[in-house]
């Protein structure tokens, strides 16, 4: 999927497209203090294409539960995020793979920033403090 000219969708370098709210005003991104946000999207764009997703628990058809799918961010509010859906469903049969759409975030339960230099996860955010706050981000790829 690709967003009109060249840059494929959820990822960008260019300022009118970075995820509006990304960091601490998102509810399960408390972890992510609003300084350590700011430098996130000021690195993201000025000189790097960031990937940013989130996983969304999606409400099951008539089967109770929720099946939790990848989707690349395109836009964020303190409350929604618009965003692609990138893997095909098996139990939430009204999406599709590719799809677009608006959620709440309060389906929200997992999150990962892809950057040149790394792969930052509620599990890593620490790394990605430490590396902000040296005004670099580890070379090295996280391994869990």
């Amino acid at each position: 999927m690709g967003v009109a000219g060249s840059i494929p969708a959820g990822r960008t370098n260019s300022p009118s497209n970075v995820p509006r709210g990304w960091g601490p005003r998102w509810d399960r991104l408390r972890s992510l203090p609003p300084r350590i946000g700011a430098q996130v999207g000021q690195k993201f764009r000025l000189r790097c294409v960031w990937d940013f997703h989130v996983k969304l628990g999606i409400p099951s058809e008539g089967a109770g539960g929720a099946e939790h799918l990848w989707f690349d961010v395109q836009e964020a509010t303190a409350k929604t995020v618009d965003a692609t859906l990138i893997n095909q469903p098996y139990i939430a049969t009204s999406l599709r793979e590719g799809q677009r759409g608006t959620f709440d975030l309060r389906l929200l339960t997992d999150w990962a920033i892809e950057s040149p230099r790394g792969r930052y996860t509620p599990e890593s955010v620490l790394q990605l403090e430490r590396g902000l706050a040296n005004d670099r981000v580890s070379a090295r790829p996280l391994l869990h």
